[in-house]
């Protein structure tokens, strides 16, 4: 990228308050990452046991694309250590568990995996679990879902009536031990993360040409804040997950992206296309792109747009049937 991504000489419309750092889109994605992970963990356990994850391609995904966007960042906007410093500590983290889980699945979980049966009641628990887990901290904070209410529902609702009491009891036990340690390590962390970061603001501010008549503000989350003059409106929509599917469907409605947390600089998006996929080029530039561990002729795409340019890239995508993975909202 080139300082053009990134023009300066322009002073935002979004009052103060609702202003983040431009870097803040890039920096988000190593969060993302560890939704898109669990998501295809427990699409893959729908089918297959946890056994033969590729976890391994995981931890490589996580870090080189840490450092293709730090990399790209780097020139424009000034080290931003806290946050660097807790993108390292998740990365770690999952490092650590993600191997440890290689590490066990590639010897005791692959000897019970062997014996021949359907799977266990405790591997379609996982699948499960995976599932809900995934729903919750596309919303929350992951240190804030209830690994207890999961630990008891493994115990006391999962039955021990099969006969591969061998798998069912290593499961039970592998399962057990990750739900407490999770519980723990959550409950430090979000006392730390309150410490440090205090509560996320749950809105993005967004100025925009005007407002679609047709748009049904409640269904998207949307809140009018003011009308700054014919041309510019500031509304807010919900952040995280909701946020990729409100703002599409603001520009299918004809609504023009001007800001987005005061930034008309580059934004981040991803998509997941056939591999080879090539990228609109006249208004986007293709940052990384990585194979999906679970799928190899998919492949995950980030890509940079000038929110400028975002409306005009939403509906290209839109009008070749590209679904877009996730609009990192800074």
């Amino acid at each position: 990228m080139n300082k053009d991504w990134f023009p300066t000489n322009v002073s935002p419309l979004t009052p103060t308050a609702y202003q983040r750092p431009g870097d803040q889109t890039f920096l988000t994605y190593p969060e993302w990452f560890l939704v898109f992970s669990p998501a295809e963990q427990a699409a893959y356990f729908k089918q297959q046991t946890a056994t033969h994850f590729p976890y391994e391609q995981h931890v490589e995904q996580f870090w080189d694309s840490y450092h293709a966007l730090s990399k790209a960042i780097a020139p424009y906007f000034p080290y931003n250590k806290q946050y660097h410093t807790m993108i390292q500590v998740i990365g770690y983290s999952t490092l650590i568990e993600y191997r440890g889980k290689l590490l066990y699945e590639g010897s005791v979980g692959r000897l019970t995996d062997l014996i021949p049966s359907k799977m266990t009641a405790e591997d379609r628990f996982y699948a499960a679990y995976t599932q809900r887990y995934v729903d919750f901290i596309k919303k929350e904070p992951w240190y804030l879902y209830s690994f207890l209410k999961e630990f008891r529902q493994l115990w006391f609702q999962t039955t021990c009536l099969e006969w591969n009491w061998i798998r069912k009891i290593e499961r039970r036990v592998f399962i057990s031990g990750e739900l407490l340690f999770k519980a723990f390590y959550g409950f430090l962390l979000g006392m730390g993360t309150k410490s440090a970061y205090g509560v996320a603001a749950p809105v993005t501010a967004v100025v925009i040409n005007q407002l679609p008549p047709e748009v049904d503000q409640n269904d998207l989350g949307l809140a009018l804040i003011k009308v700054l003059s014919p041309e510019a409106t500031l509304i807010t929509l919900p952040r995280y997950a909701a946020f990729n599917p409100s703002l599409c469907a603001l520009i299918k409605a004809g609504a023009r992206i001007i800001e987005i947390a005061g930034n008309r600089s580059a934004i981040l998006l991803t998509v997941v296309v056939p591999q080879n996929w090539e990228a609109p080029q006249q208004y986007s530039k293709a940052i990384f792109r990585q194979t999906i561990a679970t799928h190899k002729t998919l492949e995950r795409v980030a890509l940079v747009v000038l929110v400028a340019n975002l409306s005009a890239l939403v509906l290209e995508l839109e009008q070749k049937e590209i679904e877009i993975e996730h609009i990192f909202d800074y």
